[in-house]
């Protein structure tokens, strides 16, 4: 699908001073060792876990993490445990009653209706509980895609691991290729502060709640509107700027036409940028949509390339010596719907760490110019159809 042939406004962006944090990362590229470290840590937690989940299912590392929690709280840590409404659908009862038979605090974020018995601030038709009723369509495209694991507040890991068997892969089923990122120090009380504003928004649905009024340049959130408009814009200002390479892993690809043009003037100012993107994915329709910039862009010089061994779930951005990792997707639900959050660092072990595993990333995966040349007909036009809900996307 080729560029905007109308011309756009395109300012001149400047990022914002980067900050570096005191803070202590360390990176996961597997599930496996991901949930051994998570549930390490939860096992040692001494005074409180709180967990946000897009998806927890009731599978296999769902009820070890369950489990690790009841043994928790027997021990006395406080527990909070907020899973997404549309995310966690299949598994939210089975949640639901684990949580109610172990005592362990349990919400929904923007529930389905046929879930509303569940959260806990539901139970009797209120008023506060017709009203939320009555918002349920503005809620409906507003989820928390957030996956934060927080223990005594000073531990969290996060990026684009939910709680599944799927990012542990099975002898059929071969593992999703994500990365994790544990981040410790006592800066972590900002996500603290975060995941405490949600859960009270959650319980109390028309409750102002009080938010940070500004973000270090590590810590990127989009719960307040005017974050939101930051966070893309400070994307945007980084590729604006960028001297050397874009380096951008996603699996749900379908960018505004602003962003697009972002990265062409990077690309045509020689600027290395190359997306890697899934070949198998969970959303089959998300890869019509992102297939069909795939002959634009790479007309354009910008390499794009397809991960062959699973599906990849990964979602960073290396961008010069400058790193993102998080929950964001290159999508508009990303930038413009859902709750997400991103660590930025330019910690040289970091980013190292990430280029290593990137060119891991590429030896497992084909050049797109491939799947360009075996797009047929019916694949434009499927394209064309779906991009036409790219809005819900």
């Amino acid at each position: 699908m080729p560029l905007a042939q109308r011309s756009l406004r395109m300012p001149f962006l400047k990022p914002v001073a980067f900050v570096e944090s005191g803070l202590q990362f360390q990176l996961y590229f597997t599930g496996q060792a991901y949930f051994e470290a998570v549930l390490a840590a939860i096992e040692g937690a001494q005074k409180e876990l709180w967990i946000e989940s897009y998806i927890f299912d009731y599978d296999h590392i769902g009820q070890k993490v369950l489990l690790a929690l009841h043994a928790a709280a027997l021990r006395g840590v406080s527990i909070r445990l907020l899973v997404d409404g549309v995310g966690s659908m299949a598994s939210i009862p089975q949640i639901a009653d684990f949580c109610a038979l172990c005592g362990i605090p349990f919400e929904v974020y923007h529930a389905m209706p046929f879930h509303k018995r569940i959260s806990h601030n539901s139970i009797l038709m209120t008023q506060e509980t017709i009203r939320s009723r009555l918002a349920l369509l503005g809620e409906i495209n507003k989820r928390n895609h957030r996956k934060i694991i927080l223990v005594d507040g000073a531990v969290a890991f996060l990026g684009s691991l939910n709680i599944s068997d799927v990012h542990l892969g099975s002898l059929q089923t071969p593992a999703w290729r994500d990365t994790g990122l544990r981040v410790e120090g006592d800066e972590v009380a900002l996500i603290r502060r975060e995941m405490e504003q949600t859960w009270l928004r959650v319980i109390r649905f028309w409750t102002r709640v009080k938010r940070e009024s500004r973000l270090p340049t590590w810590l990127r959130l989009n719960s307040r509107l005017r974050w939101r408009r930051t966070m893309k814009r400070d994307l945007l200002a980084y590729i604006a700027n960028a001297k050397r390479r874009i380096y951008i892993t996603t699996p749900y690809f379908v960018p505004s036409i602003r962003f697009l043009k972002f990265l062409d003037r990077a690309a045509q100012r020689g600027v290395d940028v190359h997306l890697l993107l899934p070949e198998q994915i969970d959303v089959p329709i998300i890869k019509y949509v992102s297939r069909a910039f795939y002959r634009d862009l790479l007309n354009r010089g910008i390499k794009i390339w397809e991960y062959q061994p699973a599906v990849l779930h990964a979602k960073t951005i290396v961008i010069d010596d400058y790193a993102l990792v998080g929950s964001q997707n290159i999508n508009h639900r990303s930038f413009l719907h859902d709750l997400e959050i991103e660590i930025a660092t330019a910690q040289p072990r970091i980013v190292n760490e990430l280029l290593t595993q990137w060119s891991i990333d590429l030896k497992n995966s084909h050049y797109a110019d491939l799947t360009v040349s075996r797009l047929g007909i019916l694949d434009r036009v499927l394209a064309w159809i779906f991009i036409l809900f790219k809005y819900w996307l």
